[in-house]
Order: C-alpha cells, then structure tokens, then sequence
C-alpha cells in the first residue's frame, strides 16, 4: 500500500531531526532519541528525547486546479534531564531545530512551504522535572484533489 504525502512529511521531519548534532550544530551532544508520538511518548525515554507530533491539518479543495493545498501543523517537543545552564542549552537546543526545520523546507520534495510559527522554553517544574522547549511547525503541500498519495 502506498504512503500518504502526510506521513512521509512527518517521517522526513523525523529524519531531519536526527541530524541535529555537534559540531554541524552548536548543542552539546546529538538527539538520543527521535520519535513520532504514536503512543505513551514516555516509554524508556532516552535524553536529549525529541517528539514529533501530528497535531493535524486544515485543507481547502482547489477548482478547476484538480488539487487539494494542505496545511500540516506539527509540534516538536525536545526534553533533557540533566542540563545545568538551562535556558543556554535549551535555547542552543531550540535554535538547532528551527535551523534544521529550515535546511529544507520543502521535505525532499513534498512540500512547498515550512513555517515555523511559535517556539518557546520549558522549564522544569515540581510536577515536570524536565527542561526543554517547543517548536510549532505549518507544513504547506498540495496533493492531487481525492488522491493524498500524489503530490500535487
């Protein structure tokens, strides 16, 4: 069965991630672990941990053009548990993402378009013992109208 233009998106996204590491990169040391949210993210994390999650996608169908133009909002979570200058690494760790969302923001090819439109730190807290920080990306593709395995 063929994959949908969204899913190789996100798996490409994943891939991108993994690149980030030293010294292409100005962080400490490379993403341990890199994974789509598909279940508890939380099983046997191993840190720098990063999540990429599916937070959907708003799509208009284009008449006469026989295509459908998508936008696909995905949220990267990065999380350490042993940083000591927090809001540096964290904002090292932050800038690297974004640097590597921008490499290519056309997905291989998939996509026209990558916007990251919100990013922000997370510091620990007593119920959250973890630092790290988020990156809100917008994905802009396009696939043939009724066919979301061609892209359009």
């Amino acid at each position: 069965m063929p994959t949908s233009i969204r899913e190789l998106i996100l798996d490409e996204i994943v891939t991108t991630l993994k690149t980030v590491a030293p010294p292409a990169y100005d962080v400490a040391e490379d993403l341990k672990d890199v994974r789509r949210v598909t279940a508890n993210p939380w099983d046997e994390p191993i840190y720098p941990l990063v999540h990429v999650i599916d937070l959907g996608e708003d799509s208009t169908d284009g008449q006469p053009a026989q295509r459908t133009t998508c936008l696909l909002q995905v949220e990267i979570q990065f999380w350490h548990d042993r940083w000591t200058q927090v809001s540096t690494e964290a904002g090292r760790y932050l800038a690297a993402i974004k640097k590597a969302l921008y490499v290519d923001t056309t997905r291989g090819g998939k996509a026209y378009d990558t916007d990251i439109v919100r990013s922000q730190l997370i510091l620990a807290e007593e119920t959250m013992p973890l630092n790290g920080g988020q990156v809100t990306a917008v994905i802009h593709y396009r696939h043939i109208l009724g066919d979301p395995y061609t892209i359009g």
